[in-house]
């Protein structure tokens, strides 16, 4: 190589390599190797691929977790538990006004809800008990989110994390358990008991009111069968209704209905066959309330009892004692208006029952009845105390039966 030749190539390379680096010839035959060079290539090559690879799996892990997490909180599904600490929302829910009342009923209904029999299920006795995708006492929330507020059979099947064929089978179920469970207790309290819960809007006007009565009627899907259609046709409601009787005591509280009948019946032929008036027959000298349809004064003179109902307008004009009778008659009994009014919170029985639960109709008027009793006492004991807590009713009602055993005991 001349020194002019030399000189040319050590500018050349100069440019590529750091200062520190000496400039030899034999640097630049390396770098300039073929096979070097080509094996350069394929590792660029290499490394394209393997960022190819790495995004596809990046995509495909974002995938499978934006699917888990939808599967998640799909998972997520609606539970007593979610809402135990809002009494707001475990009233909307449920009527009960907490929790703890909530379990309470649960409790009071025994292990038994731990091996009902299921409507359409074929299990022997011995597999009742086996583990099931809801609890009992998510069991019964359902239920009673049912009652109040109605939910199409889809809807709590998407909250529930169920079948609705599931959804079905433990509403019908728990309906049948509640009706013949709760049947079994005797509502009607004694007279010592009603006195002794008595507001005062009764005390100073109506002393001896033992109950007040009213019929009601709550909407059915229309019969395929013409003589039920006609027999169910309500002319007040101008719908085919069912028709049942109600007794409130006169602080508001349900302790009679009867069983369902035709719409078309009347409020004294209801009185007969409901069985109500064999309640009174161990009661001679109380007052029943009602509205001037009940004319049944007969009925109660045979077994002692006594009518308070509006007058009839007989003349032309009403005495000035029957239309202050009237007034004062009207201003009380609205509470069993409002009892009534408490029944229909319950959303199943303000809209139209199916067919398909036509079955059912009876059992769940009696439990949503049943029900409203878990609500805050509807007339206060007097004129200057709040309206008073589940919890003081009951326990009213308690003290009150104590003091009918100790003066029966000393009557003895």
């Amino acid at each position: 190589m001349t020194p002019s030749t030399s000189s040319r190539a050590s500018r050349s390379i100069t440019p590529f390599l750091s200062p520190s680096e000496p400039c030899s010839t034999t640097t630049f035959a390396a770098s300039d190797d073929p096979g070097t060079a080509h094996s350069g290539e394929d590792t660029h090559k290499e490394s394209e691929v393997m960022d190819a690879v790495l995004l596809a799996r990046i995509e495909m892990l974002e995938s499978e977790n934006l699917k888990l997490r939808k599967e998640s909180l799909t998972k997520q599904h609606f539970r007593i538990e979610e809402i135990q600490d809002d009494d707001k929302l475990i009233s909307f829910y449920t009527g009960f006004v907490s929790f703890m009342v909530f379990s309470a009923f649960f409790e009071f209904l025994g292990p038994v809800v731990h091996h009902l029999n299921y409507w359409g299920s074929k299990e022997k006795t011995s597999n009742r008990s086996r583990r099931r995708k809801l609890d009992s006492k998510n069991q019964l929330f359902l239920v009673l989110v049912k009652l109040k507020l109605n939910l199409k059979l889809s809807d709590l099947s998407y909250r529930f994390g169920l079948s609705t064929s599931q959804i079905s089978r433990y509403i019908t179920t728990w309906i049948c358990f509640l009706y013949h469970h709760l049947k079994e207790i005797d509502w009607m309290p004694s007279v010592k008991q009603v006195r002794g819960t008595l507001p005062t809007v009764f005390r100073e006007k109506f002393p001896s009111t033992y109950v007040i009565i009213d019929g009601s009627e709550v909407c059915i899907e229309t019969p395929s069968d013409l003589a039920m259609q006609s027999s169910t046709w309500s002319q007040y409601k101008h719908h085919n209704t069912v028709k049942f009787l109600v007794a409130c005591t006169p602080n508001g509280a349900i302790c009679f209905v009867s069983p369902v009948y035709v719409g078309s019946i009347s409020d004294v032929e209801l009185t007969k066959v409901s069985g109500f008036l064999d309640t009174l027959k161990d009661k001679p000298g109380v007052s029943i309330m009602a509205d001037k349809g009940f004319t049944i004064r007969d009925l109660l003179q045979k077994i002692n009892v006594n009518l308070n109902i509006p007058a009839f307008l007989n003349e032309k004009q009403l005495s000035a004692e029957d239309v202050d009778k009237s007034r004062k008659i009207a201003s009380v009994r609205i509470h069993v208006e409002r009892a009534i009014g408490r029944i229909k919170t319950f959303q199943i029985l303000k809209g139209m029952i199916p067919i398909s639960m036509a079955r059912l109709t009876n059992q769940i008027i009696f439990v949503c009845c049943f029900l409203t009793n878990f609500f805050p006492a509807l007339v206060p004991l007097s004129r200057s105390s709040k309206e008073e807590s589940v919890e003081e009713y009951f326990q009213r009602l308690s003290d009150s039966e104590i003091s009918d055993m100790d003066s029966d005991s000393s009557s003895e």
